[in-house]
């Protein structure tokens, strides 16, 4: 109806179908994937445009089934891998526990994402109910060799702050270097170097928790330089600010930013939505001479 009225211009079905249907599915890295990221960033651009950052997180999803009519494969298990699936299985044995093939509740993600170009591209996933420090390792360089095979050169590794992601940096750690590890010698190019980063807005969410835990939940009470941070003073902040008359100084920030539930607390956005209101708040503090 849209599309026969001519207001909006849409493709037509068979446009949709293959750009939904150009790669079998498939759990891992996909080369089809790969090889079109290729073809529309590598070809001839100049070396420096081939730096790219290794990302990935791991996303809670729903469990289900569904069967592929295409490869006649039932899509929800989890699989981490062939030989790690295998020494799954070999574990559960071990350890006499009943072979079950368990579904799976999380999907680590991996993407490309260039430094000086514009390549942002997921080329890998894998379904699980969550990674060891010891799987992701593995996972972790084996998308970094697919990268530099097809011609990209891995300059960094971005994730946020969970468990298995810090176990993961100490797992690299040398004598040298006395289990602080920010870096790790490519194994594939050993000229070159690839840094840990943390992913900023996560490390935004992690503070706002614990700023909001302070002499609110009663679980922290926070000082700086022999001052008191307390989320109190965030809130008596905003709320004068949302009952004051004329312009507001900050507009973005709402009751929702103030009062966090368990699922607004997951909300990445919220947090660094809030960070200039944190930041500039002992300045405003003492224009307002509210502390």
């Amino acid at each position: 109806m849209i599309k026969d009225s001519k207001f909006l211009v849409l493709p037509h079905e068979c446009t949709l179908r293959e750009y939904t249907q150009f790669t079998t599915p498939g759990c891992g890295s996909n080369p089809e994937v790969l090889l079109r990221i290729v073809q529309e960033h590598l070809n001839e651009v100049p070396d420096f445009k081939r730096n790219v950052s290794l990302l990935f997180d791991e996303v809670e999803i729903k469990s289900g089934l569904v069967y592929c009519s295409e490869t006649g494969n039932l899509i929800g298990f989890c699989d981490i891998g062939s030989v790690r699936n295998d020494l799954a299985t070999f574990g559960r044995q071990c350890n006499e526990k009943e072979e079950k093939i368990e579904l799976a509740t999380h999907m680590l993600t991996f993407m490309v994402k260039g430094i000086f170009s514009s390549v942002e591209s997921v080329f890998a996933y894998y379904p699980c109910t969550g990674f060891n420090s010891y799987q992701l390792y593995w996972v972790v360089w084996d998308a970094i060799g697919n990268l530099e095979i097809v011609g990209f050169r891995v300059r960094a590794i971005v994730c946020d702050g969970a468990t298995p992601n810090r176990k993961l940096y100490r797992l690299h750690s040398t004598a040298v270097n006395q289990g602080v590890c920010n870096y790790i010698t490519n194994l594939y190019f050993p000229e070159r170097r690839i840094y840990f980063f943390c992913d900023v807005p996560h490390l935004l969410k992690t503070t706002r928790n614990n700023l909001e835990n302070s002499n609110w939940h009663k679980t922290r009470n926070l000082h700086y330089n022999g001052q008191s941070l307390q989320w109190t003073q965030i809130v008596r902040l905003v709320e004068n600010d949302l009952q004051g008359l004329g312009l507001r100084l900050r507009p973005r920030i709402t009751v929702e930013h103030l009062y966090l539930t368990p699922t607004l607390r997951m909300r990445v956005k919220l947090a660094a939505q809030e960070r200039t209101t944190i930041t500039n708040f002992k300045t405003i503090c003492l224009k307002k001479k509210i502390m």
